[in-house]
């Protein structure tokens, strides 16, 4: 007997779930046309849920990376982020997908194209990047650091190796488009 869940991601086996064919249809249009996007709705809506299936969707094609910065709130200082950066996204790569890494390590937000780029010689995928949480990020200057960078990597997409970034958060974004 299924039921209904608010814990967090839905167990589909156990939990009642409503498939999402036309929102799962544009996300995969905007990654295959390189593009960057935010998701926004309240808590206990799906949407992490939904990166998941995009996750299960892109898998073959693409290196989709799905992190949060939900305990990213303190952090203040860019070497910190930086490495719990590389820390999460490595984690979500070798316990997720079974893809082992082993990557120069980066010390500045700015390098990360580099990264990614590191990531793509590793994999032969180009990444999405997903970050749930995205408001959970404290520091109003390195949140403006990172996405500059991502804006500055973006100009140079098919380059970089970025295939697209997905950013997810409870409330309205109006810094990234």
């Amino acid at each position: 007997m299924k039921r209904f869940c608010t814990t967090g991601p839905v167990d589909k086996q156990t939990c009642y779930y409503v498939e999402r064919n036309e929102e799962m249809k544009k996300a995969l249009e905007y990654i295959e046309n390189y593009r960057y996007f935010t998701i926004s709705a309240p808590r206990q809506t799906g949407k992490t849920t939904f990166l998941l299936d995009v996750v299960e969707n892109i898998k073959d094609t693409f290196l989709p990376v799905f992190i949060s910065f939900e305990n990213l709130g303190s952090v203040t200082e860019e070497d910190d982020f930086i490495r719990i950066f590389q820390k999460k996204v490595e984690f979500f790569l070798e316990s997720n997908l079974n893809q082992p890494i082993n990557l120069k390590r980066i010390k500045k937000i700015a390098e990360l194209d580099e990264y990614f780029m590191q990531l793509y010689e590793q994999t032969g995928k180009e990444t999405v990047l997903m970050i749930d949480e995205f408001e959970m990020f404290g520091s109003e200057r390195l949140v403006s650091n990172f996405l500059h960078t991502i804006r500055e990597i973006y100009h140079g997409r098919k380059n970089k190796k970025l295939r697209s970034v997905i950013l997810i958060s409870v409330g309205y974004l109006s810094v990234v488009g």
